[in-house]
């Protein structure tokens, strides 16, 4: 009876640190949030879902503005922390059952979710934009301006729609508002084409 206990004790054990590694695995150890192999992972099930239950899919690139300058003048721990800002608004904003958010790589964040309600999303992506631009990092006595550029693809995936080619839209938005003056969210139709612009 003992052994029994001790095992079953020992395979719940090991079932925890199963989960933690497994959390650990697909999660940025900056950030909390997914990583590259979450957003592989989740991405195409995301869109799958909402292919097979004909529900909108929307996928945002977002882009922290002159990041490198901050990097450079003030240093990369500094950087870090407007970084873990910029992800503490962004789960405000994002907590929905839905609601995927990845690190994509360096300042770059993907936000993926499902929706009945495209003007929800897009207040949303807005009113995260607008937190941001409100938000100040002190940094000493000094404090750091920060905006981030957001590209929205967003439509109802057809049978021949794939995830790749959403997420290649929500980049070209992205670069859009870039290139438009940043601080800005850009959308697309994935299956129209048509885009607006929304900034301060």
């Amino acid at each position: 009876f003992y052994w029994n206990r001790k095992l079953g004790h020992l395979n719940r054990e090991l079932a925890t640190a199963n989960e933690a590694l497994s959390y650990l695995s697909v999660t940025d150890n900056l950030t909390g949030l997914g990583n590259r192999t979450f957003f592989d992972r989740e991405f195409p099930k995301s869109f799958q879902w909402c292919q097979r239950h004909q529900q909108g899919f929307a996928v945002a690139m977002v882009d922290a503005d002159l990041f490198k300058k901050i990097n450079d003048s003030r240093g990369h721990e500094v950087g870090d922390q407007c970084l873990k800002a910029l992800t503490a608004l962004m789960r405000e904003h994002f907590r929905r059952d839905t609601d995927r958010l990845a690190r994509f790589g360096g300042e770059e964040f993907v936000i993926f979710t499902s929706y009945r309600s495209l003007p929800e999303i897009i207040n949303r992506l807005e009113s995260y934009r607008q937190a941001v631009a409100s938000y100040h990092h002190k940094d000493q006595e000094d404090c750091i301006h920060l905006t981030v550029s957001i590209g929205l693809a967003y439509g109802l995936p057809g049978p021949d729609s794939s995830p790749a080619r959403f997420l290649r839209l929500a980049d070209q938005a992205l670069y859009r508002a870039k290139h438009n003056g940043r601080n800005r969210l850009e959308t697309v139709q994935a299956n129209g084409g048509q885009h607006h612009t929304t900034n301060h």
